[in-house]
Parts: structure tokens; C-alpha cells; sequence
């Protein structure tokens, strides 16, 4: 075996299981806070979690922050606006309760609370790790954001997405919190969950230890993300869905995400296509990608976690790409991911952008150089090459 990088990106203790979000108040104060700023989304506050958990942090002692007008795609416009509201109030600790905007949100306040300037200065920089403590709690399963330090920002003006680079000092997973997600919400989460999964175990920088929370991921994602779809009240396929998202996002952190996601944070800002959708999208045309481009043990890493018979290919990188990336396409259909046709793009709305997608910072973890000749052709098969029927 090669040299490899074991935990190159440090992750944060989890707290994992059904009502965990009770000891956000213990949690708070073994960090020595003393006025801590929670932030959610109106649906959060509307579904009740947003007012439960901020209840627990007042019966806890404190007098929060609140903040509840967290919006999708993480705006940098909102990050400063936080991180003013923070430094107004003498904030001392974040804490992120939602999707991934929401943990984002956090992070990203905390880091710029120890920086100078906009929040957009810092996307794809490199991390100094310098920052106020932020706990993430999640309310879907998917994102992965309480595990990884890529606090995914955008510029709506600029039509651009780019990571801030900084970690939660604390996850705590509360599976009873992701019954709210609705059907298409939990879809999507789980599909982005998937991406994270296949291309970190087929990453240049894969290690032991990636794959082996990787491979868990994708097989508990394949098996209960379904069982969910058909009944989201059935809390073991949450506590599924949840560990493997957890999972996903520890096994990216690891060993990083590749095309996939440099093809989802250039195409979604441009066609304005939610993140986990865009996501969804990408997988079976990067695992084609990896089939026939990268050393054959990568994919077969995929075939084996998606338990995909290939004994009738085994020398066959180009077959064993095709044949897991139909597996993954026969899920999304299970899953009711419409293609990019049936939303009303044409393939040209796609290939416009492959210049800008080999500038993508995540291009750096692909297991091969990409250049724009090979991003167009995966990215015409990611256009191309699902249908829904």
C-alpha cells in the first residue's frame, strides 16, 4: 500500500441519538460560554424545533441570540450581517440547528468573528482555524455539515459557491429532529449524502479509514433512505439515515470529494438548482468518470459497497463504471430525482460552464487530472444519461 494521509482534517466529538438535542444546555456550558447565538431557518422556528431548542438553552441559564432568518445557499450577505449581530452582543459561541445553510451559517459566523472584512475574502482560502466554538445540529440527513469544515458560501451577484474553511467544535445528532423533513427534502439530503460517500472512496487522497466509513454510508443510505421515503415516520430508517450521513460527511472530510461536487458548485449557482439536486445528478456520470479514467480499484471500491455483481467484469474499469453508475440511476428513480430535462434545462445550459468547473477547488481530490475535454463529456453524461423511466 501506498503512503497515505490518515485524518488529515480534524472532526468534531457527536453526540448521537433520540433526544440528544436535550443536552445542549450541559453542552454549552462545558465550554465556559457565556452568551451563546443560535441561528435556523423560518421553517425550524415554524415546526417548533427552533423555539424547543431555544428554550433549553434559557432554562440552561442563558439568554441566547437568535437569530431565525437563515436562508438556502448560505448567502455571504447573511454571514456578515451574523457575524455584526454577534460582535454587537459580545457573542461567544454559534450554534447552527438545521440543514446544512443553517450549520453553515454557523461555522462560518464563528470563524469571521476572529477576521476582518467580508465573508467572501475567505472562500478557498487556506484555514488558520482561528474562530469563536460553534455546535451543529442537524434536522436532516444529509449534508454532513456537523462533521466537515467546508462551510459552503455563495454569491448569488457573482453567481459563484466556494467554501470558508472551519470546523463545529461540537455535533450533536438528534435523529427525532429529521422527522420534519419533508418527502423531497429527505430525498435530496440523501442523495447528497450519496455523492459525499461515492467520491470519497474514490478520491486520490482515499485512506483506510474513508473507505471504510464511506462504504457503511452508501450500503445504510442504499437500504433506508427508501423505507424512509415510504413511511418518513419510521424512526429506525432516521436513525439510519442520519449515522450514515454522519458517516458520509466524516469520510469526506477525510479524504475529500472530487468532481462530483466541483460539477454541483458550478452548475447548481448558474441554473440556481438546489445543492443536493445538482448533487444527485452528478453521481452516476462521476462514477462513469472514475470507471473509465482512474486505477480499477477505485471503482470496484463502489461496486463493492453498492453490492453490484461485476465477477463477469472484473478487468473492465469502463463496464464496472457503467454498471454501478445504472444501479445508482435505478436508485434516484426509486427516489423520484427528476433529470435535468424534465426540469426544462438543455444540455447546453450544462456545458457552458466546464471551463470554470476545472478551476473548482474540489477538482484537486479527482483521482486523475480533469480537463475541459473530459468535464464536458461527463458532464453531457450526466445530462444525457438519466432518465426517469
Amino acid at each position: 500500500m501506498a503512503i497515505v494521509m490518515i485524518d488529515s482534517m480534524p472532526t468534531p466529538p457527536v453526540v448521537f441519538g433520540k433526544g440528544a438535542l436535550e443536552m445542549l444546555g450541559d453542552k454549552i456550558k462545558e465550554f465556559n460560554a457565556q452568551k451563546p447565538m443560535i441561528c435556523y431557518d423560518p421553517g425550524i422556528r415554524d415546526c417548533g424545533i427552533g423555539p424547543r431548542a431555544v428554550e433549553i438553552i434559557k432554562n440552561a441559564g442563558f439568554d441566547p441570540i437568535i437569530y431565525e432568518d437563515v436562508i438556502p445557499e448560505c448567502p455571504c450577505k447573511m454571514v456578515d450581517e451574523m457575524t455584526a449581530i454577534a460582535r454587537e452582543n459580545e457573542v461567544d459561541l454559534l450554534i447552527g440547528l438545521g440543514g446544512g445553510s443553517a450549520l453553515d451559517a454557523a461555522k462560518a459566523t464563528a470563524f469571521m468573528c476572529k477576521h476582518e472584512g467580508p465573508s467572501a475574502d475567505y472562500i478557498e482560502k487556506m484555514p488558520d482555524f482561528i474562530g469563536l466554538p460553534a455546535i451543529s445540529i442537524p434536522t436532516t440527513s444529509g449534508t454532513g455539515s456537523e462533521v466537515s469544515l467546508a462551510n459552503v458560501l455563495s454569491d448569488p451577484e457573482r453567481e459563484i459557491k466556494g467554501a470558508v474553511v472551519y470546523g463545529s467544535a461540537l455535533a450533536i445528532l438528534d435523529p427525532e429532529l429529521t422527522v420534519s423533513a419533508p418527502k423531497g427534502v429527505t430525498a435530496l439530503c440523501g442523495m447528497d449524502a450519496l455523492a459525499h460517500a461515492c467520491e470519497a472512496l474514490t478520491s486520490k487522497m482515499a485512506n483506510p479509514k474513508s473507505d471504510i466509513i464511506g462504504a457503511y454510508a452508501i450500503e445504510k443510505i442504499v437500504e433506508w433512505l427508501p423505507i424512509c421515503l415510504n413511511d418518513l415516520s419510521n424512526m429506525e430508517a432516521r436513525e439510519e439515515l442520519q449515522l450514515a450521513s454522519n458517516f458520509a460527511g466524516m469520510a469526506f472530510n477525510n479524504a475529500f470529494i472530487h468532481f462530483g461536487h466541483a460539477f454541483a458548485e458550478t452548475i447548481g449557482p448558474h441554473l440556481h438548482i438546489h445543492h443536493g439536486m445538482v448533487c444527485a445528478l452528478s453521481v452516476p456520470a462521476t462514477l462513469e468518470f472514475v470507471g473509465d479514467l482512474a486505477e480499477i480499484g477505485r471503482i470496484k471500491k463502489i461496486a463493492a459497497a453498492l453490492h453490484v455483481d461485476i465477477s463477469d467484469i472484473a478487468d473492465d474499469g469502463h463496464a464496472i463504471g457503467m454498471r454501478v453508475a445504472d444501479r445508482v440511476r435505478e436508485f434516484m428513480r426509486t427516489c423520484g430525482v427528476p433529470s435535468f430535462k424534465a426540469q426544462g434545462f438543455e444540455r447546453d445550459d450544462l456545458l457552458q460552464h466546464c471551463e470554470e468547473m476545472v478551476g473548482n477547488f474540489h477538482m484537486g481530490a479527482t483521482p486523475v487530472e480533469v480537463t475541459v475535454e473530459i468535464a464536458r463529456k461527463y458532464t453531457a453524461r450526466a445530462y444525457d444519461g438519466y432518465i426517469e423511466e
